[in-house]
């Protein structure tokens, strides 16, 4: 099972929030790196022995929601590419969350020069349905106090839409658990993958050793963390020398 630290870069810093609230996200303060620079935090992760890292590009992501109306005014003005030349420096294997929506976001991303790269199409901003036959994506099921964010399709759609094509893998993020360490929503990942033949990896609320090793035993393919190892309650060195 891979472990795969997360890194959310806003403003160009690495920030941490809670329960997807992103008007009152803050810069990061971690054990892991004295710095908040995106850069450095991923050389640290990578300096623990991390083979992946997950990064949500929450300027790209704001962006296509204010678009859409569906995000708060404060972010009305926000710079959707202000972060691009950041996390093209980063250097290491990553899977990042540009908040494609369609097909032209993601040819316009497959154009840059990302190394070591795999794009996230996550349901909270995912319009076009197609991009789930893609074999080089990976699809992020987003879900917010039970529900699933999407663009007006359901559960049972993207089910059927998995169905036919079970090499794309799959996040199961709930978004409204991230930051709280209130422990990850069982019910749902287990229904998820008793429905599904897709590798899957889950995130948000990660609490302790516990999440680890029961998703271990559920057949989970890796796990997002985040807040438990910046405030050291979850060792990264050793979670990644025994998984």
């Amino acid at each position: 099972m891979e472990i795969i630290p997360v890194l959310d870069v806003l403003e160009k810093n690495a920030v941490h929030g809670k329960s997807g609230n992103r008007e009152s996200y803050n810069p990061v303060k971690s054990v892991i790196c004295e710095s908040s620079d995106p850069v450095a935090l991923a050389n640290a992760y990578t300096n623990f022995g991390v083979k992946k890292i997950y990064i949500a590009d929450l300027n790209a992501i704001i962006a296509k929601n204010v678009k859409n109306n569906k995000e708060n005014s404060k972010f009305s003005q926000i710079d959707g590419e202000k972060n691009l030349k950041i996390i093209e420096k980063i250097e290491s294997e990553k899977i990042v969350d540009f908040g494609i929506s369609t097909i032209f976001d993601y040819e316009y991303y497959k154009s840059f020069d990302l190394k070591n790269t795999k794009l996230i199409i996550g349901t909270e901003t995912l319009v076009d349905l197609e991009l789930v036959n893609k074999t080089d994506v990976i699809l992020s099921l987003d879900f917010k106090n039970g529900e699933l964010l999407s663009k007006g399709y359901s559960f049972e759609e993207l089910i059927k839409k998995l169905n036919e094509n079970s090499k794309i893998p799959i996040i199961i993020l709930d978004i409204s658990s991230v930051g709280t360490l209130q422990g990850l929503n069982y019910p749902l990942i287990k229904k998820i993958i008793q429905n599904v033949k897709n590798p899957v990896y889950v995130g948000g609320g990660v609490k302790n050793i516990d999440d680890i090793s029961k998703c271990k035993f559920l057949g989970v393919s890796g796990i997002l963390i985040g807040t438990s190892l910046h405030n050291g309650t979850l060792n990264l060195k050793e979670l990644v020398e025994k998984y």
